[in-house]
């Protein structure tokens, strides 16, 4: 493949840039917390660690930066960004406004098929929760992600949509490290159960509350668990 507006295919038979999937391969690594905040990217290394040439590479820490995940210094190179309490805090106060209103807007969008997909997905985890089991930190986080996707890519307004796509990453890594904690994982399952019966029974008022409580519920992880 070529660099210069050259195109791959995805598994779902469209096409991506290969910078959008080496961005997509590093936001993970962010998210899983194999960098340290601070931590300076190097673009050959990143290169030969995907196996594309450094052009791609600088792409995708453009995409990547704004995003917020990275923080380019002039002369310097790409960092790993350093994130607070306070700025999940003010990452959160939003997704409080926009995140409702997203919801709301694609309560009549969503397919029921792929609701009761999503409600088989997460059914199935509180009974694994309950009965004990060890949950996946990554798969959990993966399916939180596509959950909450699926009401964002409904919604039908781009700039909304655009907004917490950003908000959305942002708020990833400490998913991530809420996905790890168990005291946490059965009332978080719960709240996603919530947010899906809510949606199939295109109750507004209900998922509008759910999805509030939810996110409400992610900031007092954040006060208790944050450094």
């Amino acid at each position: 493949m070529g660099e210069n507006g050259s195109f791959i295919k995805n598994r779902a038979g469209g096409t991506v840039r290969l910078a959008e999937m080496a961005a997509e391969k590093i936001r993970k690594m962010i998210i899983e917390n194999m960098f340290e905040a601070g931590e300076p990217l190097s673009e050959i290394s990143l290169a030969e660690m995907l196996n594309v040439s450094r052009t791609p590479i600088r792409e995708a820490i453009a995409i990547l930066e704004q995003e917020g995940l990275l923080t380019t210094v002039h002369g310097k190179g790409a960092f790993i960004s350093e994130q607070k309490r306070s700025d999940f805090k003010e990452i959160n106060d939003l997704r409080m406004v926009l995140e409702p209103l997203a919801a709301a807007s694609a309560i009549y969008t969503i397919p029921p098929p792929e609701l009761a997909e999503h409600m088989s997905v997460w059914t199935h985890f509180l009974s694994e929760f309950e009965s004990g089991m060890e949950l996946s930190a990554t798969k959990l986080a993966e399916k939180d992600d596509e959950l909450h996707f699926m009401y964002i890519n409904s919604c039908g307004n781009k700039r909304l949509q655009s907004f917490l796509r950003v908000l959305r990453f942002q708020t990833n890594c400490y998913v991530y490290a809420h996905w790890n904690t168990r005291e946490s994982i059965g009332e978080t399952i719960r709240q996603h159960i919530d947010i899906i019966s809510a949606i199939q029974n295109r109750d507004e008022a209900s998922l509008n509350e759910a999805v509030k409580a939810h996110i409400e519920y992610n900031n007092r992880f954040i006060g208790i668990y944050m450094q």
